[in-house]
């Protein structure tokens, strides 16, 4: 009887297994090129969008972003050269407060490029077959310190890089008020292309944009460099029995570039000085401090 009760439990845990949503560690675009060639008019395609589908060379705002990812002397460089010049500013507006707002300067000026030319490529062509494309990303829907609209901020930075999704479905905007606002975040929404989770599962964000536009892909192919993320969405699928692969993309993981310390002290003299963020072009094209 025990071992009766053992092989069921097995069997069962090898259904579960069998039944979560396929997951595929990749360094490059062109590692999912079959899946992508295969997609068509009912196929809907998802880029998570820094670090995956575009990337920026800004040491200061990949620290902010990643954090995790940099060495305690990095880290220690950082904030200290971040906290030292302006302490009673800290002090009074609090830390968070303060990094806001020079995080919301830094993405004003900051240039992003695709992280593959690859993928730029297979979009033009894809789109020309009538393949949906979104973005679907884990940020504000409402302004951000000096950024009056995130949602605008983030499509003109998607053109800048040739992408442009907005023709993938005949909607201005959505805001999804079954979901709580959370601070800095607001509602999740849709704007030209871009689905913003707000804080919230990019799986049930992704479940309601899809209830609200009554549409179910034959299949969804998701890329995202988190792999929780990718776990989030690859649920919300296999709830909805949408065939669907999800892709760790780790291409911007394995390529992460260290902190330019000269660059990083310059930028942050000249930005506590005048409260004007020079971007790693203007410092390249000679703008120095007067």
């Amino acid at each position: 009887m025990c071992v009766k009760k053992l092989f069921l439990i097995f069997l069962t845990l090898l259904s579960l297994n069998s039944a979560l949503p396929q997951i595929k560690e990749i360094y490059s675009f062109q590692e999912a090129h079959e899946a992508l060639e295969s997609a068509d008019s009912s196929t809907l395609v998802a880029f998570d969008c820094d670090d995956t589908l575009i990337v920026s060379h800004e040491p200061l705002l990949n620290f902010f972003n990643h954090l995790q990812c940099y060495s305690f002397y990095d880290k220690f460089f950082m904030f200290y050269n971040l906290i030292t010049p302006t302490l009673s500013l800290v002090i009074r507006r609090n830390f968070s407060t303060y990094k806001n707002i020079l995080q919301s300067k830094i993405w004003e000026k900051t240039h992003y490029h695709p992280t593959e030319n690859y993928i730029v490529d297979i979009i033009r062509k894809l789109q020309q077959k009538g393949v949906k494309f979104i973005t679907l990303t884990n940020q504000s829907t409402r302004d951000f310190e000096i950024i009056p609209d995130m949602r605008i901020w983030r499509y003109k930075k998607l053109c800048e890089c040739g992408i442009d999704f907005s023709s993938s479905f005949d909607i201005a905007e959505i805001f999804f008020k079954e979901f709580e606002p959370k601070p800095i975040y607001g509602y999740p929404g849709f704007y030209k292309g871009i689905l913003m989770s707000a804080g919230h599962s990019k799986g049930k964000v992704l479940g309601a944009f899809l209830d609200h536009i009554k549409f179910k892909p034959s299949k969804i192919l998701f890329f995202d460099d988190l792999k929780t993320k990718n776990k989030e969405v690859g649920s919300e699928a296999e709830k909805r029995k949408i065939p669907c692969e999800c892709f760790w993309y780790r291409y911007v993981t394995k390529h992460r570039e260290k902190i330019d310390r000269e660059i990083v002290k310059i930028q942050l003299k000249y930005l506590l000085k005048s409260g004007i963020f020079l971007n790693c072009e203007e410092i390249q094209e000679g703008i120095l401090l007067p």
